[in-house]
């Protein structure tokens, strides 16, 4: 195998800002799922069971799409002569303002 393709090992001090990062990301997560299932519950009137079982899907779904997502964004060349990755990013961006111009339209 070629050097320069073998992976290099992390520092023990690397890795342990990397797990706190990581930390981090799941209690910003754990945080947002508690609003949101206080929010269907109180403010939107769902039942207990059917808000579980709807935070539930939308984490089966990320479960099937990440991969997917990663499949396709090393299978598929940049676009706009952004790298691969860049360009996924870019497509993500324009989803996630879509979706929060169609939320603000549609406020009464």
């Amino acid at each position: 195998m070629d050097a320069a393709l073998m992976p290099s090992r992390l520092p023990w001090q690397q890795k342990l800002f990397y797990s706190f990062g990581h930390i981090q990301n799941d209690l910003c997560a754990t945080m947002w799922f508690t609003l949101l299932l206080v929010f269907f519950q109180y403010v939107v009137t769902i039942q207990e069971k059917p808000a579980g079982y709807l935070l539930m899907w939308g984490q089966v779904v990320d479960a099937i799409c990440t991969p997917l997502v990663g499949y396709e964004s090393d299978r598929i060349n940049g676009c706009c002569g952004l790298p691969k990755r860049k360009s996924w990013h870019l497509l993500g961006v324009f989803a996630a303002c879509f979706q929060c111009v169609d939320f603000i339209s549609s406020q009464p």
